[in-house]
């Protein structure tokens, strides 16, 4: 028996039969943007095989999204392809179509692609369900044909929210925001349970007519180790679309993998821990410590340039003063209000390369004097150096994230406090006039301060910074200067106080 005749008898016995496989992904819980895999017809009966490759995210974050069809229609010699057509419709509603183009057409087969956008009907603002179905036109032996595969849906979920990923020991609070998309909803439902209970406790928020929402502030209880939580949206009256089946207006996040049972939604875990690692390498640069009120900002690490780093795993930790973490108070009594501390390990010396700099982004979290908080330098970050708290000079507050930023040459600890308003004086010499053997010492100043030491000339005598620790010793290029008045001028944070000192020997 030949090659030839056995492959007859296969194309004899397919043509006999129509085969249906489908390999769509299961949707993943943990990762609700997962992508759908290959769902593939075959029609050998008519001569037409569509072959459909599904590519598109489950609309969740991403609510104008369009949604890309497209495929292969495999066909005979003696079938002429006349259009590909891609229908879809929502839950309930009326069908629309949209034609893709046909191209390529070579050797019996017809590439076809299409983009499901918001004017070709699928409305985002409406929350129902979406489906669709990719319908071949053909002609065969002068009569016309038509092939179609079965309805695929793609669900929108009315809601998007990005998930939260930590909540504080030292905190122990949640606040949620996100998005409602769809016809009116009067609330969002935050339905959440601690570590392994099946008692599920819920808590509304009044969307009043707006399309985001912001939880109020839930107390964590003190004995969980993780919470689980997941997101409940009515989304209009049944009554507003005679014949749609009311548990279709009811729209969970995450999205259910089982759509005609609620309780099959998947639950959001965030667990209660003080610190997260990251692997850093060229590839992955930044390390965050997710902050459990999603209205502001969060705790990171950044390092700006390819090289800084050889791959190692960088941990951010929030600091509590049982784990050794240094207390800021006992180093610098003169600063009335502590916010926040962190470490970042390992520090910069087993880290960052040599004039290579990280960026730290620090949360000091809520605050009393909200006033305060809009000014621009009303907290800074400080470093420790191993005995003491040094101020950084670029910190820059953000008060809309509630973060203080800093570009640093150095890891290990650091902390939020609030900036002291200093006085001229806090910043001159205790001493104006000193001798040979003496330090003269100008206070209060931080990296990227500096003091200038001038002549009555004008002349620049010496220049002081953090390398010399704000301390001039009366000497120029190593030799002392002469008896006699000189002028200091301290630049500290974008201002110059100026004054004189006496030097004699």
């Amino acid at each position: 028996m030949n090659k030839k005749f056995i492959f007859s008898i296969l194309i004899a016995f397919l043509a006999m039969f129509v085969y249906k496989t489908a390999d769509t992904a299961v949707v993943d819980a943990a990762n609700p943007t997962k992508r759908f895999s290959v769902e593939i017809s075959f029609v050998p009966v008519t001569g037409v095989m569509i072959v459909h490759k599904q590519d598109t995210f489950i609309l969740q974050h991403s609510h104008n999204f369009p949604v890309p069809v497209t495929g292969n229609v495999y066909f005979g010699t003696d079938i002429t392809i006349d259009s590909v057509w891609v229908e879809h419709r929502h839950e309930g509603l009326e069908t629309s179509s949209v034609t893709a183009a046909v191209g390529n057409i070579t050797s019996g087969s017809a590439d076809f692609s299409v983009l499901l956008e918001d004017d070709c009907g699928l409305d985002h603002s409406n929350a129902l369900d979406c489906s669709y179905r990719i319908l071949v036109n053909y002609t065969k032996e002068g009569q016309p044909y038509t092939e179609f595969d079965e309805w695929f849906t793609i669900h929108n979920p009315a809601t998007a929210h990005e998930d939260l990923m930590r909540i504080s020991p030292y905190q122990m609070n949640m606040v949620l925001v996100g998005n409602h998309f769809g016809t009116t909803a009067k609330s969002i439902e935050i339905e959440y349970k601690y570590d392994d209970e099946v008692e599920i406790s819920t808590q509304s928020v009044d969307l009043d007519g707006s399309m985001s929402f912001v939880s109020v502030p839930l107390r964590v209880s003190n004995e969980a180790s993780k919470l689980h939580y997941r997101l409940k949206a009515a989304i209009s009256d049944p009554e507003d679309s005679a014949g749609v089946d009311p548990e279709k207006f009811v729209k969970y996040y995450p999205y259910h993998a089982n759509p005609d049972n609620p309780s099959e939604t998947a639950w959001i875990t965030v667990p209660i821990e003080v610190s997260t690692s990251v692997y850093v390498s060229d590839d992955v640069r930044e390390v965050i410590l997710d902050n459990e009120d999603q209205r502001y900002g969060e705790t990171s690490v950044s390092f700006l340039h390819e090289g800084a780093i050889e791959d190692k795993t960088i941990t951010i930790k929030e600091g509590a003063w049982t784990d050794g973490t240094p207390y800021p108070f006992f180093e610098n009594p003169e600063i009335v209000k502590f916010y926040s501390i962190y470490s970042v390990d390992p520090s910069v010396s087993d880290v960052l390369a040599s004039s290579v700099s990280a960026k730290v982004t620090l949360y000091y979290g809520n605050v009393q004097n909200i006033a305060k908080a809009v000014s621009n330098d009303a907290y800074v970050a400080f470093w420790w150096d191993g005995s003491s708290w040094i101020e950084l000079s670029t910190s820059k507050n953000n008060p809309a994230a509630r973060t203080v930023e800093a570009t640093v040459g150095n890891l290990g600890y650091f902390a939020v406090f609030a900036n002291p308003v200093r006085a001229d004086s806090e910043h001159r010499p205790l001493d104006r006039a000193f001798r040979p053997g003496e330090l003269v010492e100008f206070r209060n100043l931080s990296m990227g301060d500096t003091v200038t030491i001038y002549n009555l000339r004008g002349q620049e005598i010496s220049k002081v910074d953090s390398g010399s620790q704000f301390k001039w010793d009366g000497k120029r290029d190593g030799s002392y200067v002469e008896t006699g008045s000189y002028i200091y001028q301290i630049k500290v944070k974008g201002k110059v106080i100026s004054g004189s000192l006496v030097f004699y020997r």
